[in-house]
């Protein structure tokens, strides 16, 4: 009898338990074997070298996340986005937008490749509170290459895959 109570009391718990937040929600593709390799495309500006390293820490951070799954760093091309066999981080300059979106190219379930392209329209850097800090969004960015979806909520907004960044922000930079 005591132990049905407890049993009862643990169902009636879990059932009028606040819904819990999310860290993130899962687009169901996933990459052939567990690489990606990535490289520096064309375009970055005059903070080539500051992308490189920023963008680079992403990848470890995501790398150091417990998963069989790896990000490699595989140096500099002279590309920008494109279905071409490479997965690149670039440039580009639409005017006002998203500060960075991902490309994906898929066959079924299965992911081709990714492109990660920034919008120099606004101004980047590294922790610094006049710019849009560097890692913070290509670790974010990053999440986008496993489809991993933006997340919106208020409840969200600290989290990495929150879909908005502030000037300045490095909440990001960390997984949640």
């Amino acid at each position: 009898m005591y132990k049905n109570r407890i049993l009862i009391l643990a169902v009636l718990a879990l059932l009028l338990a606040p819904s819990l937040s999310h860290a993130y929600f899962y687009a169901g593709m996933k990459w052939n074997n567990n690489t990606c390799y990535y490289r520096q495309g064309r375009n970055m500006g005059s903070i080539s070298g500051v992308w490189t390293l920023a963008v680079r820490y992403s990848a470890i951070t995501w790398n150091n996340a417990g998963s069989c799954f790896r990000f490699i760093w595989n140096g500099v091309i002279d590309r920008g986005k494109g279905y071409d066999g490479y997965n690149v981080f670039c440039g580009y300059n639409r005017g006002n937008g998203a500060l960075a979106t991902v490309t994906t190219w898929f066959s079924g379930s299965r992911i081709l490749e990714c492109d990660m392209e920034f919008n120099l329209y606004y101004p980047w850097g590294n922790a610094v509170s006049t710019a849009y800090d560097i890692q913070n969004v290509a670790t974010h960015e990053f999440g986008h290459f496993l489809k991993l979806r933006d997340l919106y909520t208020y409840a969200d907004r600290y989290k990495t895959m929150y879909g908005y960044a502030g000037m300045g922000e490095t909440l990001k930079r960390t997984l949640d």
